[in-house]
């Protein structure tokens, strides 16, 4: 990567949005190539064109909030990477927060399917989500991701299920009982390290 820092690319990507139309960006973020479907360790994240579509990324996401594009939120989700790409991928749930606020509820609801894409990163970052909202409408869909392919998936199911379980008492029995035994028998030690601080 050269010198320049992420926060340069993304402040060139805002400008270059001042320019479009809701529906001009909207188009721009379905055009774009997603984001590696891997972790931080991946050689494509020694390209350049990979920052900067990781910048374009949370830069398009920045922009859907302050626009309240809600419709904009599941096309955004759907590029990120399974990665961190070290912390960025994690404010990626900022922009749609402002977009949707104070209507939770239509939130979760835009990101409970996206638990079951295609693209492993886009669930990752979904069942984060998910644990950020604690709506229990979405218990079976964080129940769910624990059997996901992906222990990246599955270590974020546990950490969603165990705040969930915090804000909503009576879900706690059932999913304690999901942790305790993603405790015992994943076959990720992360994943079970997750389990076993999610039950507390």
């Amino acid at each position: 990567m050269d010198e320049r820092t992420p926060a340069d690319g993304i402040r060139s990507h805002r400008q270059a949005f001042e320019s479009l139309t809701d529906d001009e960006l909207i188009a721009r973020i379905k055009a774009t190539e997603p984001l590696p479907d891997a972790d931080d360790d991946d050689p494509a994240w020694d390209e350049d064109a990979t920052w900067d579509r990781a910048e374009f990324l949370i830069a398009a996401a920045d922009e859907v909030g302050d626009r309240r594009l809600m419709r904009a939120i599941a096309p955004l989700f759907q590029l990120a990477s399974l990665g961190d790409a070290y912390e960025m991928m994690r404010d990626l749930r900022h922009g749609p927060e402002r977009a949707a606020a104070p209507d939770w509820q239509a939130l979760t609801g835009i990101i409970r399917p996206l638990t079951r894409h295609h693209r492993a990163g886009c669930r990752r970052w979904a069942v984060r989500e998910l644990g950020i909202l604690r709506d229990p409408a979405a218990l079976d869909d964080l129940l769910s991701a624990l059997g996901d392919e992906q222990p990246l998936v599955r270590s974020e199911a546990c950490v969603s299920l165990g705040v969930l379980s915090a804000e909503a008492p009576a879900l706690r029995p059932q999913i304690r009982a999901r942790l305790q035994a993603t405790a015992r028998s994943d076959t990720s030690s992360e994943v079970r390290s997750s389990a076993r601080q999610a039950v507390g």
